[in-house]
């Protein structure tokens, strides 16, 4: 069976500097594809494969290994998604004063797409920001800090469509009352005594930052968001509500998201606590380094097995695996030292203090196949309108 797989670099199709795969238990393979997309065939008689990809950071000089290990049967479509930003090689500057903050503290003034970021306030209204030229959508959202009656929230958001062909002045206000979002209450279900985290976030597949619409207080079970009418949404764009419980000090989370392009009252759920993970060294000293993950069985849709040095900013190693592809509850990272085109810079190295290893399994309430081109898509609103993504993960040191 032939299969295509599409990469993406932050949700737009490209090639990536080198693409592998596995069909079976087979010697790895290079690829080479056209727009992102690599076509390859699996002869394994359980339809057993994988891909591997490598990710550049030409700003780090550092790589992340993304690799695919799953069924033809659960997953005939894959996709992977480099989500380090495409260098932009023009900026136009989009500037100027926001006015008539109201009921608000602070602004959020961001171009979609763009990293660039600015938080203008009453005392100091000006604002600048950076993006690329052409069409492009700004995002002013007016912001309520800690302090107020509840949690902060976006009481207002403006949001303008730009031709940006050089540098632009544009003064922006919050005066007209059609600025006002709808206000709706996400609450949380199953954190326990466990430490939280949670929001919800304007989101757009192609944003470097995706700015806060409400976040919660320390210990609370729900938080306020400042809902954008679906009216004055692009078609990929979405609300992202998110929550994370953890034990501090123990390495032990678990998180849920849901994406939805309607405001609306929502509540999270959160799945059990993962059980002990064990990762050990495989490979002997001074070569390709290697783990083996092993952990409790625990029911998922897709596992998330990651290497990591976070002392040096190197490389990062992160396999998807799919629970039939899986031959019980262990997985081992691959040895792709003799594939066609490896560069030993890519290699992952010896654990160091402060390398981690990560397990995630992860319940998805759409099909492995289409969760997994949402998340290489990043979430487009219109195709993943109502998509719950809930995950337990554990973070074991391996310089100890």
């Amino acid at each position: 069976m032939t299969l295509e797989t599409r990469l993406y670099r932050t949700g737009a199709p490209q090639n990536l500097p080198w693409v592998a795969y596995q069909d079976g238990d087979g010697r790895w393979q290079a690829l080479s594809g056209q727009g992102g997309r690599y076509a390859f065939s699996v002869r394994d008689p359980g339809g057993r494969y994988a891909l591997a990809v490598v990710c550049t950071n030409p700003a780090l000089q550092n790589a992340r290994i993304q690799i695919v290990h799953a069924t033809v049967k659960e997953l005939s479509t894959p996709a992977v998604n480099c989500l380090f930003p495409r260098n932009s090689t023009e900026v136009r500057t989009v500037s100027g004063k926001v006015s008539h903050f109201g009921d608000a503290d602070w602004a959020i003034v961001q171009v979609t797409g763009s990293g660039s970021v600015d938080g203008p306030e009453a005392a100091n209204p000006g604002y600048s920001v950076e993006a690329g030229p052409g069409s492009q959508r700004l995002v002013a959202l007016a912001q309520r800090r800690y302090g107020h009656d509840t949690n902060p929230w976006a009481s207002r958001a403006l949001l303008k469509n730009l031709e940006l062909s050089d540098n632009l002045s544009l003064d922006l206000s919050f005066q007209d009352p059609a600025t006002q979002t709808q206000p709706h209450t996400v609450t949380l279900e199953g954190a326990g005594g466990d430490a939280v985290i949670q929001d919800t976030k304007f989101h757009h597949p192609a944003n470097v930052y995706n700015p806060d619409l409400g976040s919660g207080l320390r210990g609370a079970s729900s938080h306020l968001y400042g809902g954008i009418p679906e009216a004055w949404q692009l078609p990929e764009d979405a609300h992202m509500a998110y929550a994370e419980a953890y034990v501090p000090g123990e390495g032990r989370g678990r998180s849920t998201t849901t994406t939805f392009k309607a405001p609306r009252d929502l509540t999270l759920v959160l799945l059990p606590h993962l059980g002990p993970v064990e990762v050990r060294p495989e490979a002997p000293a001074g070569s390709l380094a290697r783990y083996r993950f092993t952990w409790e069985p625990y029911a998922a849709d897709l596992y998330f097995a990651e290497v990591s040095d976070l002392a040096t900013g190197g490389n990062r190693w992160q396999a998807l695996v799919t629970p039939g592809w899986l031959r019980g509850a262990e997985y081992h990272t691959p040895d792709l030292s003799a594939a066609p085109g490896w560069n030993p810079a890519w290699n992952l190295s010896p654990a160091s203090p402060r390398s981690m290893a990560r397990l995630e399994a992860v319940r998805a309430s759409r099909s492995v196949n289409e969760a997994v081109q949402l998340s290489a898509l990043n979430f487009p609103g219109h195709l993943a309108d109502g998509l719950v993504w809930q995950s337990a993960s554990r973070v074991v040191g391996l310089g100890q």
